[in-house]
């Protein structure tokens, strides 16, 4: 299937620039954006399962997939049984915070994404990383933030 191929694509950091577009895995973090920010999503590959319990009937651009589908896909030793292609969140400058997370020189995608988890639950809404600083929409670091990265 070309939506899976497309998806796959979508892992490399070149791909995730030009589309402007960023995979995101697993129920918790996909229910999120579907109750958040259900106009951002591009694409969704789910197990019948997730289908029907998510009630995706009504998103469009849902496709049902078999777990070999969604692992094709996934960056995770054991996929998850949903996948979703969201746009990129944008950063607006023009919302200042009241403190500012500086980061520089993370390498490890999951302590990035700890990082993010942690500055949530500190009420932190900014953060910003060198270019020397993984990827913050790298798959692993999105999956460690547990969701916190979209707020």
């Amino acid at each position: 299937m070309q939506k899976i191929k497309w998806l796959r694509s979508l892992q490399l950091k070149k791909n995730r620039d030009i589309e402007e577009i960023i995979l995101i895995e697993g129920e918790k973090i996909v229910s999120e954006i579907l109750q958040s920010k259900s106009e951002e999503i591009q694409f969704i590959l789910c197990s019948e399962k997730l289908y029907s319990k998510l009630n995706l009937q009504e998103q469009p651009n849902t496709y049902i997939g078999s777990q070999t589908d969604i692992e094709k896909v996934s960056s995770l030793s054991n996929a998850p049984e949903i996948i979703a292609a969201i746009k990129k969140p944008i950063p607006n400058p023009k919302n200042k915070s009241e403190h500012i997370l500086l980061l520089d020189g993370i390498q490890d995608p999951g302590n990035l994404g700890t990082i993010i988890r942690t500055a949530d639950w500190f009420g932190i809404n900014e953060i910003v990383c060198s270019k020397n600083t993984v990827d913050c929409f790298n798959q692993k670091v999105i999956q460690s933030s547990m969701g916190s990265i979209f707020r």
